[in-house]
């Protein structure tokens, strides 16, 4: 049985025995009852603890118990990063009311594999991802990870470079292995560099204001002679510039 199943039936067995509407029934006069307990259900593996739930909570025992609190207390779980569902109800007591807080945890990543690399080497690529052991499942940082890796490979000369990620969940433990799969592909080099069409600009004067650069023999010492998408969208831009500057408004590179 899945953890989002499990959750449901955990909620659909707390509504039945702990509705809200006696809780507001037997509110004192005064105003409203006080928190007895707080008790925290999982849905799933206790991969959060009792005390980090709690500690983003506002609610506290002793307090008076309050909607809009509850309702901040749920966003706060959200907002931790850790958590994939929650729900907080009130049972009452004969004295006030018992906090049911039920919560379905992410993931927690277990290990980072990095699959592929070769002519980069692998310490150096697992630098530029940030999701580690221990951390909560995310998949927004997964992808952004990728993207990095990407990055930094076409900033390299690899521009045809594949890299995807798979996630191998155990629902048991809740704990999930990311790994990342790198193809890296050929290594893009800078032979020429030439231009078309420029009858009124000399040459000369285009070569000056872009950084793409063919290989030279000491490039092994920069990263001269490497194909960069971002650079040679910058270098058509410097050149769309350099001829509106001279007065061709409607130039195309």
């Amino acid at each position: 049985m899945s953890f989002r199943r499990i959750f449901l039936l955990c909620i659909t067995a707390i509504a039945v025995l702990s509705p809200i509407a006696p809780l507001q029934a037997q509110r004192p006069a005064n105003g409203s009852p006080t928190v007895k307990s707080i008790d925290v259900q999982y849905a799933g593996p206790a991969a959060i603890s009792k005390e980090k739930i709690i500690a983003n909570m506002r609610t506290r025992v002793g307090a008076a118990y309050d909607d809009r609190v509850v309702e901040e207390d749920i966003r706060n779980l959200y907002s931790t990063g850790n958590i994939t569902n929650v729900r907080i109800f009130g049972e009452p007591t004969t004295d006030g009311v018992k906090v049911i807080v039920v919560v379905m945890a992410k993931a927690q990543i277990s290990e980072v594999i990095v699959n592929g690399p070769s002519r980069v080497k692998p310490s150096r690529v697992r630098k530029e991802i940030t999701a580690k052991p221990g951390d909560s499942l995310n998949e927004a940082t997964l992808e952004a990870d990728r993207q990095k890796l990407l990055t930094y490979y076409a900033e390299r000369g690899f521009g045809e470079a594949d890299i995807q990620y798979t996630v191998e969940a155990d629902e048991a433990r809740g704990t999930a292995r990311v790994i990342f799969n790198i193809n890296e592909g050929g290594k893009l080099q800078i032979r020429a560099v030439k231009f078309q069409g420029n009858e009124h600009v000399k040459t000369a004067d285009i070569k000056k204001v872009i950084k793409s650069k063919p290989k030279f023999f000491l490039d092994f010492l920069s990263k001269g002679g490497r194909v960069n998408n971002d650079q040679l969208r910058d270098d058509q831009n410097a050149i769309r510039d350099l001829l509106q500057s001279r007065g061709y408004i409607d130039a195309q590179d």
